[in-house]
């Protein structure tokens, strides 16, 4: 069973780099396009793309040729930047309908973006974003989840901090996204996605605890070029060049979109020749669920057929009714007419039958958002509860753990600085300090009585 999993986690493994190396391969042209617009784009306006799919600087033809250029490409860019940087995004969630629950969910699920968007400082990563966008025509965020940031809730066993985690935004350059198609549109148009990136081997280890090794990466870096000047006189121009990183490993995320088989969807982690992980994806898709995916498609295939069938045959009918009419038929024309009212009639039924559907299927979406919006709640309420027991624990027993060890290094701070005053200089200023006080906390006392009961 053993040799039969590691068979599998090798050729998983094969079948994530092959399939890594063919989208590099195919994505190739467009990224020397970008590397040389960098290059323009920081002035250097005499590199090119050469036939073996590399980027070179072409020498003077002449000894007193001057090659000194004024960058247009970068004004313009700088200008655009500046514009986008003015812009002011902010972020709100709809309510599903009217009723006050939906109305209070929309509001409150709207603060919970905006802290994250603070905490993350969405702007800068805006900022970020949009001067990738301009040389190289898109950017990406990644959305996840840190285990290493949030409150500190208790300890592990050898003594390591345990947090709450919260939600990471990071900016993604196009350089480490590889579609299955270099020709879709759209992250929607895919149905999976390569994230591939050059950590350091200590890196690894300390994310998904596996021991890769170590090779040398290709990476991109600014470099000097001396082209500029003519008649003897150098003038140095920056130039994107290749450089190597050691000791690193090029991690490749493959996320895979749900299908009938894996409704929950595929992600594949691979470092080096190792898996580093393999499971469903870690967020919940619009199609999470399988069976609603196939039910859902099967009832539209169901619909459009009934439907063709009842316009197909009242187009027949309409032909016979003329046909009746023009050959002065009352009676059977009238019986004809009766038949197409029936056929609209069932149509009409099909039609509200699944409307109905769609209602019941909103209903039940309305109230899973009300749930999650009471769910969130039930947790703001019992963190804020925590937190009032908490304080009230250190009111009657002071502080305890790091929170002591934090609080008690100020403390020696303070009394460092204000020990070495004469007592009643001492005691004025920190009287007069509101901000030792919320500094200090609960230490504040003890230091006011400490410097009191100074001698001297």
């Amino acid at each position: 069973m053993r040799r039969d999993t590691q068979k599998f986690a090798q050729d998983l493994v094969k079948e994530v780099r092959a399939d890594y190396e063919c989208r590099r391969e195919e994505r190739k042209p467009l990224e020397l396009q970008w590397r040389l617009n960098m290059n323009f784009y920081n002035g250097n306006q005499y590199a090119e793309i050469t036939p073996v799919g590399d980027i070179e600087q072409y020498g003077k033809q002449y000894f007193w040729q001057e090659r000194e250029v004024y960058n247009h490409i970068a004004s313009i860019v700088e200008a655009r930047m500046s514009k986008l940087n003015r812009l002011k995004c902010a972020v709100s969630v709809r309510p599903f309908s009217s009723d006050d629950k939906d109305v209070y969910a929309a509001k409150l699920s709207t603060q919970i973006i905006k802290a994250l968007c603070e905490e993350n400082n969405l702007p800068e990563l805006l900022n970020i974003a949009s001067s990738w966008s301009e040389v190289t025509g898109s950017c990406f965020f990644k959305t996840v989840w840190s285990a290493d940031k949030g409150r500190i809730i208790g300890k592990s066993k050898s003594g390591d901090p345990i947090r709450e985690g919260d939600v990471e935004i990071t900016v993604v350059p196009p350089y480490e996204i590889f579609p299955d198609s270099v020709c879709a549109s759209s992250l929607d148009e895919c149905q999976s996605i390569i994230h591939a990136k050059a950590y350091h081997v200590d890196e690894v280890k300390d994310i998904w605890g596996v021991d890769v090794r170590g090779e040398d990466v290709n990476v991109f870096s600014l470099d000097n070029a001396q082209i500029g000047g003519g008649l003897g006189y150098d003038a140095s121009l920056p130039n994107m060049i290749d450089s190597v990183a050691h000791d690193m490993c090029v991690v490749i995320e493959k996320y895979v979109m749900p299908t009938s088989d894996k409704p929950n969807g595929e992600l594949i982690v691979v470092g080096a020749d190792k898996l580093l992980y393999y499971g469903e994806l870690p967020y919940v898709n619009e199609f999470n669920d399988g069976e609603k995916r196939k039910e859902i498609s099967r009832l539209g295939a169901e619909l459009n057929g009934k439907l063709d069938a009842y316009d197909s045959q009242i187009d027949k009918l309409r032909v016979e009714e003329k046909a009746a009419i023009g050959e002065l038929d009352l009676s059977y024309a009238q019986k004809i007419k009766s038949e197409i009212d029936s056929l609209l009639n069932k149509r009409e039924q099909e039609l509200k039958a699944i409307e109905t559907y769609n209602n019941t299927l909103r209903e039940k979406e309305a109230k899973y958002i009300r749930e999650r919006a009471q769910a969130i709640e039930n947790q703001l309420a019992q963190r804020l509860k925590d937190e009032q027991e908490l304080k009230e624990m250190e009111n009657k027993n002071g502080y305890a753990g790091e929170k002591l060890d934090n609080y008690t290094e100020r403390y020696k701070i303070a009394y460092e600085f204000y020990s070495a005053m004469p007592k009643d200089v001492a005691k004025q200023m920190i009287q007069n300090n509101a901000s030792l006080r919320a500094y200090l906390g609960k230490m504040f006392s003890k230091l006011y009585g400490d410097i009191l009961a100074k001698e001297g």
